[in-house]
């Protein structure tokens, strides 16, 4: 039986205060390399770098051995005493002051050159990526400063899932009455995937391509739209999502396979058949919404013999 697990959108930044879930994230030897190679790759003698959400401290270690001047490795949980232990057994306490707080209640005595932070979710932003951006931008980075990772492109591909309709839709559809009316409708909730290579009816396209090293730093709200034609033969049961991270240039990181990330599904309230000559618009569109995030989902499938318009959305109020 296929499992699908939802995607929490209830908050913007999620910590992890456990050292077992952070093994977990040192054990993907893919997210570990890129970051370490990327970190290499931008960090300048003599540079100041902020990184939040340092979590256990190695991407502060990793900076700190690159040729920074100052790393200051901000962690909102109790890990920072971690971070801090880390940084003293790797040499490198006498660079890295390591903060305990939420980075947007910080001050920092300088600058810094370089922001550096992992605060990626399945979706790319759900973590808080851009609201950290936004404020580091503001307050604590100098105006021609860089940023890791640099950009942020979410690639989306329409997907029959049988199993989804078998397993999630179909029971739903099954309750009666109240029982069946007190359930959140299972296409209005987000699910991490493995990527459905076989069941992808036309190739991934970008959906929007963020670059985070802007002035101004990402927007809380976006927006993006695809159209698709000549899809395969099946039956559409929605989209998936995953995001491709530009950590530096030339070096990617992506969720699509081989890493602790997963890709997203968004589903249609039921399966539709197309072909060759659908036609497919989809509009995707990203807010951040209080403590937490709101992700819509909505366009219409053109077929020779009917048009079928859909819409759905997860999160606060969605």
């Amino acid at each position: 039986m296929t499992t699908f697990p939802e995607v929490n959108l209830g908050a913007l930044s999620r910590p992890f205060p456990h050292l077992l879930q952070h093994r977990v994230l040192l054990e993907d030897g893919t997210r570990v390399g890129a970051l370490a190679a990327a970190i290499r790759a931008v960090v300048r003698p003599g540079d100041v770098v902020l990184e939040v959400g340092t979590g256990i401290g190695v991407l502060a270690v990793l900076a700190a051995r690159a040729g920074a001047r100052r790393v200051y490795a901000v962690e909102r949980t109790g890990l920072a005493a971690v971070a801090r232990a880390v940084a003293r057994e790797n040499g490198v306490a006498s660079t890295v002051r390591v903060l305990e707080g939420d980075a947007r209640g910080l001050r920092l005595p300088e600058r810094a050159d370089l922001l550096i932070t992992e605060t990626i979710g399945h979706l790319g932003l759900e973590e808080g990526l851009g609201a950290i951006v936004r404020d580091a931008r503001r307050r604590h980075l100098k105006p021609e400063a860089r940023v890791l990772p640099r950009r942020l492109r979410l690639l989306v591909a329409p997907v029959s899932l049988p199993a989804f309709s078998r397993e999630v839709l179909a029971p739903w559809q099954r309750l009666k009455g109240p029982e069946r009316f007190g359930t959140a409708p299972p296409f209005r909730r987000l699910y991490k995937i493995r990527w459905p290579e076989d069941g992808c009816l036309a190739p991934p396209v970008t959906i929007w391509n963020l670059p985070l090293e802007s002035a101004e730093g990402p927007p809380s709200r976006l927006a993006g739209t695809v159209t698709l034609r000549g899809l395969r033969e099946g039956r559409l049961s929605g989209f998936a999502v995953c995001f491709e991270a530009e950590l530096a240039p030339g070096l990617f990181l992506s969720s699509r396979k081989g890493t602790t990330w997963r890709p997203v599904f968004l589903p249609l309230p039921e399966a539709i058949r197309v072909g060759p000559r659908t036609a497919l618009r989809l509009r995707l569109g990203f807010a951040e919404r209080g403590a937490g995030c709101r992700v819509a989902w909505a366009g219409v499938v053109r077929t020779p013999r009917c048009s079928r318009i859909f819409s759905a959305a997860a999160g606060p109020t969605g």
